[in-house]
């Protein structure tokens, strides 16, 4: 939806497909995209009181989808699996916790550290930096935004905080990157 490849339409159909009781990493990744597909404001004509229920959430969402992964890769739990023993809830905990750990890696790339209020000298956009940034934004391959960092430093950025989002180790890169999106005038 962020990229325009789904209509309103898709995601309704897509809705429909929340289950409340999920047992198959499929059905956890389907709930997943449901969740974080549905607008927050969503909400059924009933709740508590006056308040209405809302149907959807980020939260959920997140979650749901590092289950999805931990459930994905460490198979069914086995026959007799009793929850916090054993080898297999021990690898699931431990790709849950990747997950989670990915996710929190994703969120900082997308919005800039708490307190830190990007300033973009127009000098630091040189033909090369440019350049760099509507190559990843065209393609979706944002494995190149430490090569940013160096071309900004070429550029004569001194940003420490600029700098080091682009050369976070490990570098979970994706769209919607906040270095990328404050060169082309975005952020």
């Amino acid at each position: 939806m962020a990229e325009g490849k789904s209509s309103e339409t898709d995601l309704l159909a897509v809705t429909v497909r929340v289950s409340p009781i999920v047992v198959s990493a499929a059905q956890l990744a389907a709930s997943a995209a449901c969740y974080a597909a549905g607008p927050v404001d969503r909400t059924l004509g009933w709740g508590l009181g006056d308040e209405p229920l809302t149907l959807f959430s980020a939260h959920d969402a997140a979650r749901l989808a590092a289950r999805a992964r931990a459930s994905g890769s460490s198979g069914p739990a086995p026959a007799g699996h009793t929850r916090k023993t054993g080898a297999w809830h021990a690898a699931w905990t431990k790709a849950y916790d990747e997950a989670r750990a990915t996710q929190a890696q994703i969120v900082r790339d997308i919005f800039p550290p708490p307190e830190y209020a990007p300033q973009f000298d127009p000098a630091w956009r040189t033909s090369t930096v440019v350049a760099l940034c509507r190559q990843m934004d065209e393609s979706g391959d944002f494995s190149i935004v430490p090569i940013l960092a160096d071309a900004l430093e070429d550029a004569g950025c001194d940003d420490v905080t600029l700098l080091q989002c682009c050369r976070v180790p490990g570098g979970v890169h994706v769209r919607g990157n906040w270095a990328v999106d404050l060169v082309l005038g975005r952020g």
